[in-house]
């Protein structure tokens, strides 16, 4: 079946089936141009358009720009996760390169599909076009001025900026417009009387003396409002004199008689807009906060830390009490530690592990409650804790298992370590000495022992009673390898001189905050 022939409007040049009665743009017989309404009151005409229309049009092609990012996201993160590449916490892949492709993603979309058709898909929904200011199409280079400069229309949030000059613009013009030259029209029915006033804010259906050069297009005479010849007066839309003669017969109306006169384009005022906005912007931003301006507490200098709890010297009449534990690997710490400390004769010395626990599974084994019990009575001064070799699993809460290896049981694992370090903390002890896990000699599982070391690096960062002790290097030669001779046969655990060799690393750091200086190295 052979496909209808087309033809271009006389009037404004849209493509249409060649026995098509009307023209669905502008309402006109696309063969004469002559308007549909002839010989009515009114007549179809392109109105510059305000905020509401074009905000929702705007919503539209945001919705469609997020659910395309999603879909897409989504596939991607399936082939990135079937590939392994969020397998270790603390090292996937950036967001950075998605957000970027969503940032260029939404610039081509408004630059082309502005440039090309000169609408996007939420304009068509709403009947919107952009257009230039003599009615031609905006073309690629308005549009990608308009859409370079559619961020500053955005400042500071929600597009204020850019409403702030469509109120104020006679034309309905964002920034991005009045830069480019360009318009966002409606067809709309108009009183015939109105269309020469500058206040209907009318833009004419093709730019003045544009020849239709496509194919099936004709060059007809110029064509008025009213599908007539331009000798009608509408057909000062095209001529700037003829125009400028219209706007003074229209401001010169009887007395008593409604004005129309439009408001001016006046700079000041957008200026003045701009202004308040920016100042806005600093306000928030960049002054400090009410409650430091009205005498909060601030630090005493710039940039200085918190200050830790204070620790005093040990001595045999004033001893420190210290807990010592964690998991199999916190076992071993027991082991080599305490004597240590009792050997110093101002330590009163604890000690408790769990093999098989850690921070995911509380229900297998709650630190929390632990804890909780060893700080209660006594009151231990220093706790020296080594967890983590069990925590390469899913997270464990009452609402459910928490996947590892995703962004949220990173999330999860670091507030548990946080709340555990905080419950030591606060029920009174002094120095809490958290020991990072050692190199493996499987290879799999070092990446996991990294992730585990930094996140708990970060939380004792945040804590100023905290000591995060680094042992990786202490078992791993100059080169950063596994070495065999200080670790039991499962590459894990420790040998006697290897569990030794790092509780006297643990001491060496409990010792510089709690004895002399003389003291300091162990026997």
């Amino acid at each position: 079946m052979p496909s209808p022939t087309t033809i271009s409007c006389r009037r404004c040049g849209r493509r249409v089936t060649g026995e098509a009665p009307r023209c669905p743009e502008c309402g006109a017989d696309p063969r004469t141009g002559r308007s549909a309404y002839r010989g009515r009151d009114a007549d179809k005409a392109r109105v510059c358009q305000g905020v509401g229309p074009r905000l929702a049009a705007h919503a539209v092609d945001l919705a469609l720009l997020l659910l395309s990012f999603i879909v897409v996201s989504y596939a991607v993160y399936l082939v990135m996760a079937g590939a392994g590449e969020f397998a270790v916490v603390g090292e996937e892949p950036t967001s950075l390169p998605f957000w970027l492709a969503f940032l260029t993603g939404s610039f081509l979309y408004f630059w082309l599909c502005e440039g090309l058709w000169g609408r996007t898909p939420g304009k068509r929904l709403f009947d919107l076009r952009v257009v230039r200011a003599d009615g031609g199409p905006a073309g690629l280079r308005r549009a990608l001025v308009r859409t370079a400069l559619r961020p500053v229309d955005a400042l500071p949030f929600a597009y204020l900026l850019g409403a702030c000059a469509v109120w104020l613009t006679r034309r309905r013009q964002r920034l991005g417009d009045l830069v480019a030259g360009t318009v966002v029209v409606r067809p709309r029915m108009v009183p015939v009387d109105r269309l020469a006033d500058p206040a209907a804010r009318v833009v004419p259906w093709r730019a003045a003396g544009t020849a239709l050069r496509r194919r099936g297009w004709a060059r007809p005479r110029d064509v008025g409002a009213g599908g007539r010849p331009a000798r009608h007066e509408d057909a000062g839309m095209g001529d700037p004199g003829r125009c400028r003669r219209l706007q003074h017969a229209s401001r010169t109306r009887p007395r008593g008689a409604r004005s129309r006169a439009p408001h001016p384009d006046a700079p000041l005022p957008l200026l003045a807009a701009a202004l308040v906005v920016l100042v806005t912007l600093g306000t928030t931003y960049l002054v400090p906060d009410a409650g430091a301006a009205h005498g909060a507490a601030r630090p005493t200098s710039a940039g200085a830390a918190p200050t830790p709890p204070p620790v005093w010297v040990a001595t045999p009449a004033r001893p420190a009490r210290v807990w010592v534990g964690g998991d199999s690997l916190g076992g071993e710490l027991v082991w080599g530690l305490r004597p240590l400390l009792d050997d110093a004769g101002v330590f009163e010395t604890a000690g408790f592990y769990k093999e098989s626990s850690g921070i995911c599974r509380y229900d297998f084994f709650d630190w929390r409650k632990k804890m909780t019990a060893v700080t209660r009575t006594p009151k231990r001064h220093i706790v020296c804790i080594m967890l983590g070799s069990n925590d390469t699993q899913p997270v464990w809460t009452t609402a459910g298992w928490i996947p590892y290896g995703t962004a949220a049981w990173k999330t999860a694992y670091g507030r548990r370590v946080g709340k555990l370090m905080d419950l030591m903390l606060e029920r009174g002890t002094r120095r809490v000495y958290w020991v990072g896990m050692p190199i493996m000699r499987e290879k799999w599982r070092n990446p996991r022992m990294k992730a585990v070391n930094s996140i708990v690096r970060a939380q004792a960062g945040k804590r100023p009673g905290v000591r995060y002790i680094n042992v990786w290097s202490l078992f791993a030669d100059k080169k950063g390898r596994y070495v065999a001779k200080w670790r039991a046969s499962d590459g894990v655990h420790f040998t006697r001189a290897g569990w030794q060799r790092l509780s006297a690393r643990v001491y060496r750091s409990v010792a510089r905050d709690w004895l002399p200086a003389p003291a300091a190295s162990p026997p």
